[in-house]
């Protein structure tokens, strides 16, 4: 009984099911449970939960670094360039169509919570992808993630990190700001003296690195979770590309490239984690309806989409991009979908724009409406035959072609 049971927990956090469990254990708490017990407890775990996201991000971000290599779909600058046109997309559209809308409903109080629908929950993103795409082998043996999961993860950490800078810009640039700046420049800085004497465990490289960027967000009033990106271009890597995730049959003493080290220590962690991820910000009341709900749904789901498409258009042939190799507009038509879900991070937004606390709730209930850009998604996919639909009649049934 024990061995079932931790097979299948090993199943569930392998998969990123641990994300689905505390979101349904979070919303379950919310609404048929005591509520204000909920947010004692989610807001006791929020702020260790978010530290340990930082290795979320910084794993993700790894696989974008190691992307840009050789053999890795954005290794040419007019397919690594793409992505950044399809954030540009995927925030101005979404943050237009929120005011638009405010203003037509003569609403200047919704105006401040623009911000709201230009993040996208990565962790979800990448769920809902790996479910769409499933692994393949490569040519070399190795499983590895599709170049649709690539770019829709560059697209999801560039725009939530321009999510979080328009908060920290909202609130003013000063002195504080600068000394973040200069905190994880030093913070780089050492890492880059340690890689110049090849120096290769990723614990010299986290500390006191990592510590010292943490606390230079902090101090400049910046989220944390993004505080370790900066020093995943500092690590030791790989000459070549061996795929996102890339499982490969040697053991961790063989690994050795500092990145790969990092990722494959962590990845545990960081996988369990996305079970109170999603436990402390899922917890949402479905009792406050209203024009913001409506403003951040629709501008999550189908201007998220809009602005990724039609800006990735605009890029492609207007200004020479190309698209990664390995996909095609149908892949980019379900990958801006799917960054459509806005979740979790939109409902860390809703707490931090300066809006009144029913608009707050309102928009929340927006942002949870959001995880349907997850079925649509799918149900794009399955049209145009992308992914594991692909040259398929209808959609396969029975076990989950997730990896």
């Amino acid at each position: 009984m024990t061995k079932l049971l931790g097979r299948g927990i090993g199943y569930l956090r392998g998969n990123s099911y641990l994300l689905l469990v505390g979101t349904a254990l979070a919303l379950a708490w919310a609404n048929l449970g005591n509520y204000e017990t909920y947010k004692h407890v989610a807001h006791a775990l929020h702020y260790p939960v978010m530290i340990l996201m930082s290795f979320f991000f910084a794993e993700a971000t790894k696989e974008l670094r190691e992307a840009l290599l050789p053999g890795g779909s954005l290794n040419n600058w007019r397919a690594a360039a793409t992505p950044t046109m399809a954030t540009i997309g995927g925030v101005v559209a979404p943050a237009g169509a929120y005011l638009i809308g405010a203003r037509l409903l003569g609403r200047p109080d919704l105006y401040a919570g623009w911000p709201v629908p230009t993040a996208t929950d990565i962790a979800f993103v990448v769920l809902i992808m790996r479910f769409i795409y499933p692994k393949r082998r490569n040519a070399e043996g190795r499983l590895v993630d599709a170049a649709a999961t690539v770019f829709v993860m560059a697209v999801a950490i560039c725009d939530d990190g321009i999510g979080l800078g328009i908060i920290a810009s909202l609130n003013g640039f000063d002195a504080r700001t600068l000394v973040t700046i200069a905190g994880v420049a030093a913070a780089v800085g050492y890492n880059l003296v340690l890689r110049r004497n090849h120096v290769e465990s990723h614990w010299a490289y986290l500390l006191p690195a990592g510590p010292i960027s943490l606390a230079a967000f902090q101090y400049g009033g910046f989220e944390p979770v993004l505080c370790l990106v900066p020093l995943v271009f500092t690590m030791p890597h790989e000459k070549e590309d061996l795929g996102m995730y890339a499982e490969i049959n040697r053991s961790d003493e063989e690994f050795k490239d500092t990145l790969n080290h990092f990722e494959h220590f962590w990845a545990p962690v960081v996988s369990l984690n996305l079970f109170f991820f999603g436990f402390t910000n899922a917890g949402v009341q479905f009792s406050s309806m209203g024009a913001a709900t409506n403003l951040v749904a629709v501008s999550l789901i189908l201007f998220k989409l809009a602005g990724i498409l039609g800006f990735t258009y605009l890029g492609v042939k207007v200004f020479g991009l190309r698209l990664p190799e390995g996909m095609e507009w149908k892949d980019v038509s379900v990958s801006g979908q799917a960054a459509g879900i806005g979740f979790t991070v939109s409902l860390f937004m809703c707490t931090v724009v300066k809006i009144a606390p029913a608009v707050a709730a309102e928009a929340k209930m927006g942002a949870l409406a959001s995880f349907l850009a997850a079925g649509f998604a799918v149900a794009i996919a399955w049209v145009t035959k992308a992914g594991k639909y692909a040259n398929k009649e209808q959609a396969p049934r029975g076990r989950s072609a997730l990896a």
